[in-house]
């Protein structure tokens, strides 16, 4: 295909060069693969995220064994061993949120305060003004 637009080119003006042809899909492909790609590292930061809650809150958990042994000995229900557990693990998942974002917002101020996205125009911080 390339070589007969080439020659079509070439038979109209000898003079007008042909470098790049491409065709629209391929043209419209390279935005949604960038798309993509930023889509693939946050879903892998999110497992990241994930597995990192559940080792904190397991951690927890198997430090506080014996609390939570002597809590059921005494008569405490399962219900709320599982919400003392459940809501602990909570405010971990909570610092650690509120220190991530502390941690990205003081890296956009860092920068120059423009947006926070992966890709141009994709972002959630806006700068200064806008």
């Amino acid at each position: 295909m390339v070589k007969a637009i080439r020659e079509e080119v070439a038979a109209i003006d000898k003079d007008v060069p042909v470098s790049e042809v491409s065709t629209m899909k391929e043209i419209v492909a390279g935005p949604i693969r960038q798309e993509q790609t930023v889509m693939q590292l946050l879903g892998a930061f999110a497992a990241l995220a994930g597995i990192g809650i559940y080792s904190v809150i397991s951690y927890a958990v198997t430090q506080r064994t014996h609390e939570i042994g002597i809590r059921a000995a005494l008569g405490a229900s399962e219900q709320r061993i599982t919400h003392m557990v459940v809501r602990e693990g909570l405010v971990l998942a909570a610092i650690g949120v509120m220190l991530g974002l502390a941690g990205v917002l003081r890296g956009a101020g860092a920068s120059g305060g423009g947006t926070l996205g992966l890709v141009d125009g994709v972002g959630g911080v806006l700068p200064d003004g806008a």
